[in-house]
């Protein structure tokens, strides 16, 4: 989990979620949380707070809209765990059961390399052309269709292999943002609309993976994506009994 100072009251409302019904660990990425809510996360069991080491990459990476910090997050990640959740304030795993399904699928060895969210739109609408200058996207796959973001990884020889191409494309300004590329739900046009890191590893998996897209469906009964939903009540003893 990764948040900035004006998206922690929304984390609030992530946490309680995911506490309420599961005890695993929470790693939480200070992407620039003020003193006030990094004590405040200290109310939650079970959860380690990391800051982010902007120092250690492009000065791009710092711009958090142009989201590379989610691709180097997820890097680290799965050099220490072989399976893990990446969500962020907005995403609410609330399932009880969702967790058991996802690893007893890891433990037997037919979970996914990735569980991500919803077809958003064609591919090539909602990425910036010079993306592809530096990423592999043979022509037959043009008219596929982009899905939302990343929310589960399975270490495997193919996800270290997408992730490798994700990471140097994240920490190459001019991949994972080119000049003049745009991310805006409201003011959406075909010139210039980028999605980033979203448009990257969706370029990715298809040149790399083919997979069944039944292979996606435990987002659906995992979670939920709810955003602007702030909580202004205060975390305090947040543990799953």
């Amino acid at each position: 989990m990764y948040s900035s100072s004006n998206h922690f009251r929304e984390s609030r409302l992530t946490l309680r979620h995911f506490r309420n019904f599961y005890n695993n660990s929470i790693i939480y990425y200070d992407l620039g949380l003020d003193e006030d809510q990094r004590e405040e996360l200290d109310e939650v069991c079970n959860l380690q707070v990391r800051d982010f080491d902007f120092e250690s990459y492009p000065r791009h990476v710092r711009q958090l809209t142009t989201y590379g910090f989610k691709v180097i997050i997820a890097a680290e990640m799965l050099l220490e765990h072989p399976a893990f959740w990446m969500v962020d304030t907005s995403v609410h795993l609330d399932s009880p059961n969702c967790l058991s399904k996802v690893y007893e699928a890891v433990n037997n060895g037919t979970a996914p390399d990735f569980v991500m969210g919803q077809v958003v739109g064609k591919q090539m609408a909602y990425t910036y052309p010079e993306m592809f200058d530096y990423l592999p996207f043979p022509t037959k796959y043009h008219d596929e269709h982009q899905r939302e973001a990343v929310v589960f990884y399975h270490r495997s020889r193919q996800s270290k292999r997408i992730l490798k191409w994700l990471l140097l494309c994240a920490l190459t300004e001019g991949c994972i943002a080119p000049r003049n590329s745009f991310f805006d739900w409201i003011t959406f046009r075909a010139s210039g609309y980028h999605r980033y890191d979203q448009s990257a590893g969706t370029i990715l998996r298809s040149a790399f993976i083919r997979q069944n897209p039944t292979q996606f469906n435990y987002v659906h009964d995992c979670a939920k994506v709810e955003r602007g939903m702030p909580d202004d009540e205060p975390l305090q003893n947040i543990c799953h009994y």
